[in-house]
């Protein structure tokens, strides 16, 4: 869970908020993330209500039709109107964010490993080591897999024989693999590699953009753009978090898979699982959609990504985090 604290220099409220959001957040051993408003464009951008703006994976739980601007913000509280939620306020905003996002996160992942299916030691380093080899920029070759898991080539062609969402050149080296390509998509989701600025390929949907930092053990800087109106979105997602998500309110279309993903994943699940601004855009889109879709906060759909990479992967993730070679 991602909370963020917006304040301006001349509010002499912010920290009595900060004080008791630290306290809350210390409880459920949780960060606070500071962010200084300065300007009215940085007020709107970062849905700053007046000082102190709380948000919690983005949202403004206390919203009540404020405008954005550089103002005092007044809560109302058990107390009367006040500059800061209450102690009590504050935790049931967490708690019910927590329990929610706790039931729907584990329904989620339910119908995810279904689709996934499960991979043995062998199926995992294949899959980490194909993972890390795309990355590199070129089509990858069944040797190569070979080279770098120490398995053996006819082992690793064995892997891929019966796996969906695998992509090959003509020449039959893979090209795509489980939510990473050499090229572009539509919609397109650049990635770049944080530290050395190279690129990394794109990914096929928005979660994938959350996911891969961890399975290839990178820092990725993403550009994507609104599913619905095209407008820009970016973000940084290592394998321990995401931050400077901008626009900061962008959310993630989602659906639960129904049975296991066949050869038309793209068109069936990632097609659906795209970044919006806000819940407007994402809302006009999946209006009138045939499908059961539903919205994650970035920090949400992270940290689904996070628990289901964890769990797929298991001990083979730890050393390959080591060592992007492995």
């Amino acid at each position: 869970m991602r909370i963020e604290l917006l304040y301006f220099d001349d509010c002499p409220s912010w920290a009595t908020a900060d004080e008791r959001l630290e306290q809350v957040a210390g409880t459920h051993g949780l960060r606070i993330e500071r962010r200084l408003i300065t300007t009215p464009e940085e007020a709107e951008e970062a849905g700053f209500r007046g000082s102190p703006t709380i948000l919690v994976d983005g949202d403004d739980p206390f919203a009540a039709g404020e405008p954005f601007g550089l103002a005092c913000r007044i809560y109302q509280t058990p107390d009367g109107p006040a500059g800061s939620p209450t102690v009590e306020q504050l935790e049931a905003v967490i708690e019910g964010r927590q329990e929610r996002l706790g039931g729907s996160a584990d329904t989620l992942l339910d119908a995810l490993r279904v689709a996934g299916g499960r991979l043995d030691a062998d199926q995992r380093r294949t899959a980490l080591a194909t993972y890390r080899l795309l990355a590199e920029g070129g089509p990858v070759t069944h040797r190569a897999i070979a080279d770098a898991t120490g398995l053996s080539e006819d082992a690793v062609a064995g892997h891929f024989t019966d796996w969906p969402g695998v992509f090959r050149d003509a020449n039959g080296a893979i090209v795509g693999f489980w939510g990473l390509a050499l090229g572009p998509l539509d919609p397109r989701y650049a990635l770049v590699d944080h530290d050395t600025g190279e690129p990394v390929g794109y990914a096929w949907c928005a979660w994938d953009t959350l996911f891969l930092p961890a399975l290839l053990g990178r820092t990725l800087d993403i550009t994507a753009a609104d599913g619905h109106s095209g407008q820009p979105i970016t973000l940084t997602a290592g394998p321990d978090g995401v931050r400077d998500v901008t626009p900061p309110a962008t959310l993630v279309s989602f659906l639960a898979p129904l049975e296991p993903w066949g050869p038309d994943i793209l068109t069936t699940f990632c097609h659906e699982v795209l970044f919006f601004t806000d819940g407007t855009t994402a809302d006009a889109w999946m209006d009138g959609r045939d499908r059961e879709l539903f919205t994650l906060s970035v920090q949400e759909a992270f940290d689904v990504g996070r628990r289901w990479t964890s769990e797929r992967y298991g001990d083979a993730l730890l050393p390959s985090l080591a060592n992007p070679d492995v």
